[in-house]
């Protein structure tokens, strides 16, 4: 069995696997105040993605192995 990146994780949709998002306005001229924001991804953690439910799986084995080492 061959077991993939891709297969454990998935990429955020939210920052497209940065793990920052950076947002600014758009203000047109005249009177209106030009922003921007920016930070780690609030929907992965920063990390640019989560895991799957394989993932979440292999995860939990390792976790498991450590505490009975």
């Amino acid at each position: 069995m061959e077991i993939k990146k891709d297969d454990l994780i998935e990429r955020c949709k939210e920052c497209n696997g940065t793990g920052y998002f950076k947002e600014s306005s758009g203000s047109q001229g005249g009177i209106g105040v030009k922003w921007t924001r920016e930070g780690p991804c609030s929907a992965c953690g920063g990390r640019g993605g989560t895991l799957t439910d394989a993932g979440v799986a292999i995860a939990e084995v390792v976790r498991y192995v450590n505490r009975h080492e």
